[in-house]
C-alpha cells in the first residue's frame, strides 16, 4: 500500500505512490493534504510527461501495463490537477481560460490569457486580478482516491524496478 514519507519541499509529511502504467515508464504521485504533485520518466523523458503516456495510448498500447482507460484518466487528472496550489486565477477565471485553451489549443502566454479575461469581463473577479498571487484549488476526493488505488505498492523506483538479477551476478556477466 501506500506510505507516508516526508517530502523534501518543506519538509511537510505526504502519501508517496510510485507506478509503472507503461513498460520503462514510472510515475510518481505525491499528495501532502493540498498539493498534488505528479511527475515522471519513460524513454528519455523526466517530469512532466502524460503528452508522452498520452501518445503511447495510440502508438504503442501493447507496452502499456495500465488499461487504455486508466492511462487516459491518469493524463488527465495529471494535466488538471498537478500543482494544484499554484493557480494564478479564481475558480471563474481558470474555468473560462479552458474552454478558451479548449478552442485554441497552443501555448498561450500570461498576457494572452490575460487580454483574454479581459475581453470577457474576468480579469478581476470578485477584486482579485488573475496573475496577482497564487490560489490554491482543493483536490476533489475522488481524484485522490482514484490515484492512490492505482496498481502498485511502490514508494520508490526500487520498489517499482526491482533488479533482475543480483549485482554480483550482473558483475559475474561483466568479467567473462
Amino acid at each position: 500500500m501506500t506510505s507516508l514519507k516526508v517530502n523534501s519541499m518543506g519538509n511537510k509529511e505526504c502519501f508517496i505512490k510510485v507506478v509503472q502504467p507503461a513498460i520503462w515508464f514510472m510515475v510518481t504521485i505525491a499528495f501532502d493534504g493540498r498539493r498534488l504533485s505528479i511527475q515522471g520518466s519513460g524513454r528519455g523523458c523526466i517530469g512532466q510527461i502524460s503528452g508522452e503516456l498520452r501518445k503511447l495510448v495510440d502508438d504503442k498500447p501493447c507496452i502499456l501495463k495500465f488499461s487504455v482507460a486508466d492511462v487516459v484518466k491518469l493524463c488527465d487528472i495529471w494535466d488538471r490537477w498537478h500543482l494544484n496550489d499554484l493557480r494564478a486565477g479564481t475558480q471563474r477565471q481558470e474555468d473560462a481560460l479552458r474552454k478558451y485553451y479548449e478552442i485554441n489549443p497552443r501555448r498561450h502566454s500570461y498576457d494572452e490569457a490575460c487580454e483574454y479575461l479581459s475581453e470577457v469581463g474576468l480579469l478581476v473577479d470578485n477584486g482579485y486580478k488573475y496573475g496577482s498571487s497564487w490560489l490554491t484549488e482543493e483536490v476533489p476526493q475522488d481524484v485522490i482516491r482514484w490515484l492512490f488505488s492505482l496498481p502498485g505498492d511502490g514508494n520508490s523506483a526500487d520498489d517499482v524496478y526491482p533488479p533482475e538479477i543480483s549485482e554480483q551476478a550482473f558483475l559475474d556477466v561483466l568479467l567473462v
